[in-house]
C-alpha cells in the first residue's frame, strides 16, 4: 500500500517537473503537420521534449513497458492525456501491438511509438512502427529533436533532458515508405550494435 501510495506521488512529481520544464523551453517546430489519425515514431530518449509537440486534436496512445519504470510511466503519461498500452519485447510485444491495434480502432487517434524498439539498439529500425502503419493503412510520421542546450544521459537510449530555457527545435516528416523512414535515422556506429 505505502509503495504503490508512494509510487503515485513520484510520478505526479515528475509530471510537474516535466510540464514545468516544458513550459520554459522555447519550441520551434518544422516539417509535416500531424494532421489526422496515424502513427507518430520517434527515437529513444528523445521522447521528453515530444511532449510538448504531441497533437491536440486527437486521443493518444503509447506503448509502455511492463516495468515498475513502466509503472511510473503510466501515471505520467496519463497526466499529459496519454493512454498507455502495456507490454515489452520479452513478456508481451506481440500483445501490445494487438492492444495498440485494438484501440486504433476504437478510437481513431495517434500512436507514439518509439521506432528503434522497447529495448533499442538505439537508432536502429524495429518493424513495430512501420508494422502498425502497414495493418492499420495509416499515415507515419518521424520526429527528430535537437536541443540547444541539454543533458544527454550516459543510457543505451541516450536520453536528452533539455536545460530549462533552451531552444528546441522538432523536425516532422512524414514518410510514404518504410525506406523513408530508414533513411531519416541516424547512420549506423558499428561501436553500437548493442543497448548495454
Amino acid at each position: 500500500m505505502f509503495h504503490r501510495v508512494s509510487s503515485k506521488v513520484l510520478a505526479y512529481a515528475i509530471s510537474l517537473l516535466v510540464k514545468c520544464l516544458l513550459k520554459s523551453l522555447r519550441i520551434e517546430k518544422i516539417g509535416d503537420p500531424i494532421n489526422e489519425a496515424g502513427i507518430v515514431g520517434f527515437l529513444h530518449g528523445e521522447q521528453l521534449p515530444l511532449l510538448s509537440h504531441r497533437p491536440s486534436s486527437f486521443p493518444l496512445a503509447t506503448a509502455v513497458s511492463l516495468s515498475k519504470d513502466g509503472d511510473l510511466q503510466t501515471i505520467v503519461m496519463s497526466s499529459f492525456l496519454i493512454h498507455s498500452v502495456r507490454g515489452s519485447s520479452s513478456r508481451g510485444g506481440a500483445k501490445v501491438l494487438r492492444g495498440l491495434i485494438r484501440w486504433f480502432h476504437h478510437h481513431q487517434g495517434v500512436i507514439l511509438i518509439a521506432v528503434d524498439g522497447p529495448r533499442g539498439p538505439w537508432g536502429h529500425l524495429s518493424p513495430g512502427a512501420v508494422y502498425l502503419a502497414q495493418k492499420l493503412d495509416a499515415p507515419l510520421w518521424f520526429c527528430r529533436v535537437s536541443c540547444q542546450w541539454a543533458i544527454q544521459l550516459r543510457s543505451w537510449d541516450r536520453f536528452v533532458i533539455p536545460l530549462p530555457f533552451s531552444k528546441v527545435k522538432i523536425t516532422t516528416y512524414r514518410c510514404l515508405t518504410p525506406d523513408e523512414l530508414l533513411n531519416l535515422l541516424p547512420k549506423k556506429d558499428p561501436k553500437q550494435d548493442t543497448n548495454t
